[in-house]
């Protein structure tokens, strides 16, 4: 079982490996359930959720080879030898802040309808939710280079701004 304070749910025959022990530090990135998952050729469903909310992106933040990424540190409560203690824990900022400086505001679900839309991913009701499926390989593929754009150009970071601004 896996103790760590950044914590995943999982069901399934491979639940075991994908909840093996992770990093303590940069807990969504390499060695990450995150990692394993897309290694399994994972499948997010995006079930009525707000496409900003897609936690698999934040293993894209943290693998992507950019300058100026931010940095959390942090100290979080634990319990060792029965007693809880605080330690300390760093990892790219997954906070509304995001990663990078030039992340504009909504930056996840700019990302995932982007995609949606360039594969035609039109989803379907389930309920009334309206629901996609999205491949984990897919989404880091098409994400890597966009993050990249944008960490690298204000401007392309701009755009993306600015693009909300007129919708």
């Amino acid at each position: 079982m896996n103790h760590h304070v950044a914590r995943f749910v999982c069901w399934g025959k491979q639940t075991e490996h994908l909840l093996a022990s992770q990093p303590w530090n940069y807990a969504f990135g390499a060695d990450s359930a995150l990692e394993r998952f897309l290694r399994l050729d994972g499948k997010i469903l995006l079930l009525g959720s707000d496409h900003d909310a897609v936690t698999f992106l934040h293993y894209v933040e943290h693998i992507v080879d950019i300058p100026g990424k931010r940095v959390a540190r942090y100290q979080v409560p634990v319990m060792e030898n029965g007693c809880r203690v605080w330690r300390a824990m760093e990892e790219f900022d997954t906070s509304g802040d995001g990663a990078h400086a030039n992340w504009p505001d909504r930056f996840f679900a700019k990302i995932v309808d982007s995609l949606l839309v360039k594969t035609e991913n039109n989803g379907a009701l389930v309920g009334n939710a309206m629901t996609h499926i999205v491949s984990a390989r897919e989404l880091l593929d098409f994400a890597l280079p966009v993050m990249e754009a944008v960490a690298a150009d204000q401007l392309t970071a701009r755009s993306l701004r600015e693009r909300d601004d007129h919708s």
